[in-house]
């Protein structure tokens, strides 16, 4: 079992996060940690931690020394772990002490499956206690819509499954695992765990913010993804309509808030992906309303 803790600039949240692990008495528990470009003294904390449990802690940095980003050095951590098993934990959230009772059991007993994805609980800020996750975390018979449940805290994959899905998104720095998840449910079997929540995901000012465009660009990576692979087409095209349906909610709230250049390079983006949308009226429509309103905002910059 190989857990994969992709760190930067956290050294107090990095200790918490691995001591939790380790409170978990899991045996043969190999627990990777991939600096991401830090600038204080996370790296050398990391060291410390694998000086003081060496045969459980690997520490990593990219090659160059550089910031990749979590998705980036999530699928680093996976190539340079060893367990046939792998599942993820942010440096700034902690594990439960059951974090592998009900997943690693389901895994073993039955080969078909190709990863568990369970429970969670949010903090959203210190010294409060924490509540249950979303109900519905897990969208298993249907592609995900504008919101998905999945929490890369809380699945546990086959380390065969994870490589084949491509791993996580390295072009982008938010929604990286909106990509992956949407390959899985094309071409994966997850199945959902227990009905206890396995970690804590603990919200502060550090986390990032999603980037409404990513969101969409997460799931063209993915329509991109399946080109030449063996996928049921069904599936194939409930993506491209949840694609279309994702494209014109992305680019209306673009436009609402003004940023009609970005709205019109996200249609952009979609028509190339599917030619099909450039047959639709409403996607002629949008592009004009946004072409209508950058040259009306470039007016009024003129003007001024």
């Amino acid at each position: 079992m190989s857990v994969i803790i992709p760190v930067r600039n956290r050294p107090q949240l990095l200790l918490a996060a691995v001591d939790s692990l380790i409170a978990t008495r899991y045996p043969n528990l190999e627990i990777v940690i991939v600096d991401d470009g830090s600038s204080d003294d996370t790296l050398n904390r990391a060291r410390q931690l694998e000086e003081r449990f060496p045969e459980r802690i690997r520490v990593f940095r990219h090659d160059d020394g550089g910031n990749h980003g979590p998705g980036a050095s999530r699928n680093l951590g996976v190539r340079l772990s060893s367990g046939g098993y792998v599942c993820f934990l942010d440096s700034d959230d902690v594990a439960l002490p059951h974090r592998f009772q009900t997943a690693v059991p389901l895994l073993d007993r039955d080969p078909a499956i190709d990863g568990v994805a369970e429970r969670f609980l949010i903090q959203e800020r210190e010294g409060v206690p924490p509540v249950a996750g979303p109900e519905k975390t897990i969208p298993l018979e249907v592609l995900p819509g504008p919101v998905i449940r999945w929490s890369t805290n809380t699945i546990l994959l086959r380390r065969r499954c994870f490589l084949e899905a491509g791993g996580f998104s390295e072009r982008l720095r938010t929604c990286e695992d909106l990509a992956l998840w949407v390959k899985l449910i094309l071409s994966a079997r997850i199945v959902p765990g227990g009905p206890d929540p396995v970690v804590v995901n603990r919200r502060h000012e550090g986390n990032s913010a999603v980037i409404l465009e990513n969101s969409l660009l997460a799931y063209l990576e993915a329509l991109e993804w399946t080109r030449g692979r063996d996928l049921q087409e069904k599936r194939i095209a409930d993506l491209r309509e949840v694609i279309w349906g994702k494209t014109l909610f992305v680019c209306d709230r673009l436009m609402r808030r003004g940023d009609s250049r970005l709205a019109i390079r996200m249609l952009r983006a979609s028509g190339r992906a599917n030619p099909r949308f450039l047959l639709r009226a409403r996607y002629w429509r949008n592009m004009l309303r946004a072409l209508v309103s950058t040259r009306a905002m470039g007016a009024q910059a003129v003007g001024r």
